[in-house]
């Protein structure tokens, strides 16, 4: 009989032959052995699937199926999963050597939390990096956070590359939803984080690799409009959730904006309580879209070049 490993690394992968290899050396290179890595090849077209098998190491199980999603994708390798311990990873991120064993110390000592997380950093051009920002959570802290929707306000806490999930949380909240084609990481933290504790190590060891230069499309934004009013109720009775809640449908309606869709766009920002706005916020979004755009594509500049500013904080 197999020994159950510790973590199951699960990573869905479509077309990312230029990056999976780098990902993958950077799972198998971990200081920490104990764990499987399941890839479920979502209708790749490109070489993907040569560089894996190409690596050739018993611990990668790969399965290949017909174009679904990512969400149907890494819903697939979590169900298949043979250990307790969930550790997500996009194709085209990569982890210090040191990732999973800081995930395993974070759960040695914190037990039965739902849902624990590394700090991370943004990298550019493979060079330029950028540390994630987290509202009111020192550098050094390293544990349950007291106020995760307060915390959450500058970088998000939560970034998928940097999650590890015990198994049955998925199960508890219906698994990725695959109705979503975006918003559906940020959907699955809002439900854990509403009945569970969210742990957070103070060691960056995961990086997000920003290879593209490039505005968010706002056909992509539609499914992030669907989490807007599922939590109504937790937000009546949560001033920190609603302003979290908030700043989602401002960054919605900012996007819409910028695609000049105004209707849209007026309608989600109508429906924001203004007391949970700055000024510069509010400054921003009474400006002509078409500088907005101009802001954002500047700002996506600079952040290659190693400047970084947040248009809104």
């Amino acid at each position: 009989m197999l020994t159950k490993p510790f973590f199951s690394v699960v990573i869905p992968l479509y077309n990312k032959e230029k990056y999976i290899e780098a990902t993958l050396l950077s799972v198998l290179n971990q200081t920490f052995k104990n764990f499987e890595i399941i890839i479920i090849n979502d209708g790749s077209q490109d070489n993907s699937i040569a560089i894996v098998q190409a690596l050739n190491d018993p611990r990668i199980k790969l399965c290949s199926i017909e174009n679904q999603g990512v969400s149907f994708a890494r819903n697939l390798g979590i169900k298949n999963a043979r250990s307790n311990y969930i550790a997500l990873l996009d194709a085209d991120d990569q982890w210090y050597p040191y990732h999973l064993q800081t995930m395993h110390d974070l759960i040695v000592d914190f037990p039965n939390k739902g849902l624990y997380c590394s700090r991370y950093e943004f990298v550019f051009k493979n060079i330029i990096s950028k540390k994630s920002k987290l509202k009111d959570i020192p550098d050094l802290y390293r544990g349950p956070i007291t106020d995760f929707f307060s915390s959450n306000l500058f970088d998000p806490i939560i970034h998928t590359s940097a999650t590890v999930i015990p198994k049955h949380i998925f199960s508890e909240v219906n698994f990725f939803d695959t109705n979503l084609k975006s918003g559906q990481d940020t959907y699955l933290w809002i439900q854990i984080a509403l009945k569970h504790d969210v742990v957070i190590s103070n060691a960056i060891s995961s990086k997000f690799i920003k290879y593209a230069n490039s505005l968010s499309k706002s056909q992509h934004t539609k499914g992030r409009i669907f989490i807007l009013d599922k939590f109504k109720k937790q937000e009546e009775n949560n001033s920190a959730f609603h302003k979290y809640m908030d700043m989602n449908r401002y960054a919605i309606a900012l996007d819409y904006k910028i695609h000049n869709q105004q209707a849209l766009s007026h309608s989600i920002y109508k429906a924001i309580n203004k007391k949970n706005l700055n000024s510069k916020q509010k400054w921003l979004y009474g400006l002509p879209s078409l500088f907005i755009k101009h802001l954002y594509k500047l700002k996506n500049s600079l952040d290659h070049i190693g400047v970084f500013f947040h248009l809104y904080r």
